[in-house]
């Protein structure tokens, strides 16, 4: 544990240098000034000195290094495309590993990219300090290893040189399970971001999305297998679109609105069409129109009946604060008005708690450098009335298909925050407590990733790091 924050957590500003070895509980313990000489800390521990790192070269830069008392650790580096260091344990078992970084210099965001994989296997993707907002910042990352009697570590410079300024690696009661961390699926068949997507079965499915740097738009379904780690095609959408209402109903996933086609300076338009696609069948049918195009608005099913609100209007500028209902169960059923949205608002995340909708984030209109919101509301369908509740610690937009409900509680992954900077936040708000607070991150900053339950793993797929740049990745965790 570092000073009381727990192993497992992707740390951003650390507090304290990690805790001492005598540490009661802890069976093994080492701790490993990259780069450098012994060094005793100000809690008294003693790291030492680097004579197993293999590649690149020592470093030290002398600077006040944000968020912790012992610059000489965090300034002290090893620097290089590819670092690797073989850890010797005394028995093969589960260990928890935390690493040590600082940016030493003021770099632009994707100066210096890097990744991390342990005993083989990929547990930081994409590590960018600058983009994470951390230059010349105490930053810890953590996760757990399953290792046999010696732990391999590799950092692999993507982009400039990797750098590692301390590892510790611990046995004890703190060590989480090594699936409590992110960890790599297989990639998506194709880079997107702004797609749809919805778990269904024990499966994940991809609808949609931009594809390319130019910001096309694509019809292509793809379905997910966890539990085989492989992609499949389905058959494509009846329209190339984003930014549509999703939500499942048993084998059934209802897309609701979007934006159609590719991307034209802001202005392509919003859509009333409604789809039905049957994922036993891979068919689609179309379902009653909304009685007005939307799209980047809010989709949930509760109860029995369909909920879109919010959202940009049929002009594709302005906000809607229109919500309608739709009975899944009559196939006569049109949309029906039920009570408009507090705060009109586009782009936010919607997920279904115990009855409750909840309406999170967003932005007004078409402005994602200023325009985003921290605004949390809540429906309660027996009542047809909305109630404000604590809002997001930072106002954020784009986790529209990135919030999920999960046991209980909404989960928000990713998106924008004013600025239009990337996220890689994670957060879980509790409504019995009637709190917002962060979880793991995602490896790497993502806007407008698909995130979705998919029995206990929660399955992070593709987004941009920036503006128009989709991807490919996959990522999971247990919850």
């Amino acid at each position: 544990m570092l000073h009381g924050v727990p192993v497992g957590a992707s740390v951003g500003v650390s507090v304290d240098p990690p805790a001492a070895a005598a540490e009661e509980g802890v069976p093994f313990r080492l701790r490993l000034n990259a780069g450098g000489a012994a060094y005793l800390d100000s809690g008294g521990n003693t790291w030492d000195a680097d004579g197993i790192g293999r590649g690149g070269r020592r470093r030290r830069r002398v600077y006040d290094v944000m968020g912790t008392d012992d610059d000489a650790l965090f300034g002290t580096f090893r620097a290089g495309k590819l670092i690797r260091y073989t850890i010797p344990l005394p028995a093969p078992g589960v260990y928890g590993v935390n690493l040590l970084f600082a940016e030493p210099r003021f770099v632009p965001p994707g100066r210096r990219v890097f990744r991390v994989l342990a005993e083989d296997q990929p547990v930081l993707t994409e590590v960018d300090l600058a983009a994470a907002g951390t230059v010349r910042a105490a930053v810890v990352r953590s996760f757990a290893v399953l290792a046999d009697d010696a732990m391999d570590i590799v950092f692999h410079g993507t982009v400039g040189k990797a750098i590692v300024s301390g590892i510790e690696v611990f046995q004890g009661e703190s060590v989480p399970e090594v699936t409590a961390v992110w960890r790599e699926g297989a990639p998506a068949p194709a880079p997107l971001f702004e797609a749809q997507g919805a778990a269904a079965g024990d499966k994940l499915y991809v609808f949609g999305g931009f594809f390319n740097e130019a910001v096309q738009a694509t019809r292509a379904v793809n379905v997910y297998d966890p539990a085989a780690n492989l992609w499949a095609p389905r058959a494509d959408m009846p329209s190339p679109v984003t930014h549509a209402g999703v939500a499942a109903d048993g084998a059934t996933v209802w897309v609701v609105g979007g934006l159609t086609g590719d991307y034209n300076g802001g202005i392509n338009p919003t859509t009333a069409e409604v789809w039905k696609y049957d994922t036993v069948a891979d068919a689609w049918a179309a379902g009653p129109p909304l009685p007005a195009p939307r799209g980047a608005g809010g989709l949930a099913l509760a109860g029995r009946r369909l909920h879109y609100f919010g959202g940009l209007g049929a002009d594709g500028q302005s906000d809607s604060a229109q919500h309608w209902t739709l009975d899944v169960d009559d196939p006569a059923a049109q949309w029906q008005s039920a009570a408009p949205m507090p705060v009109p608002r586009n782009h936010f995340g919607t997920a279904a708690v115990d009855g409750r909708i909840y309406a999170a984030g967003g932005q007004h209109g078409r402005d994602e450098t200023n325009g985003n919101l921290r605004d949390v509301h809540a429906y309660d369908p027996a009542t047809d009335r909305w109630a404000a509740l604590p809002r997001l610690p930072k106002p954020m937009s784009h986790f529209h298909p990135s919030t999920a409900a999960v046991n209980g509680k909404v989960v928000v992954a990713g998106g924008v925050t004013n600025g239009r900077v990337p996220l890689r936040d994670v957060w879980e708000f509790d409504p019995a407590a009637r709190r917002w607070t962060a979880a793991t991150p995602l490896p790497a900053p993502r806007k407008a990733p698909v995130m979705a339950l998919v029995g206990p793993l929660l399955i992070t797929v593709a987004g941009s790091p920036g503006d128009n740049f989709p991807q490919a990745t996959t990522w999971i965790r247990s919850v």
